[in-house]
């Protein structure tokens, strides 16, 4: 069965779930518009668009914490020890990230993958 994925609505080319791929995150921290992409390439997620999933174990709200850097976000980044985090270009998460001890591997116009070193 061959099925056909609407490009438009991409956000990661596959240059980049190459590099994810081949870099094999064991706690990946994803922004919410890219866990489809990541899942429909076998990557394991953070976060995806199936929030009605993610709402009843109060996960959505951790990660809206995280991304906005709001209440206990903290608490959730040493809970979960992210090894990985792909953020959204330009976002107050990536300005945080790029005060820490990380290694930026990859970027596209929307997204940057960085690794914790």
């Amino acid at each position: 069965m061959n099925i056909e994925i609407n490009k438009e609505y991409l956000y990661l080319d596959k240059e980049f779930i190459n590099i994810i791929k081949k870099e094999k995150p064991k706690r990946l921290f994803n922004m919410y518009d890219t866990g489809g992409e990541l899942i429909y390439n076998s990557i394991p997620v953070f976060i995806d668009g199936r929030a009605d999933l993610y709402s009843s174990v109060g996960l959505l709200n951790r990660y809206l914490n995280v991304v906005d850097l709001d209440v206990d976000y903290e608490i959730t980044i040493d809970e979960y020890k992210f090894d990985y985090y792909l953020v959204e270009s330009g976002s107050k998460l990536e300005k945080y990230i790029n005060k820490l001890e990380i290694e930026k591997i990859y970027s596209n116009d929307k997204y940057v993958l960085y690794k914790i070193k």
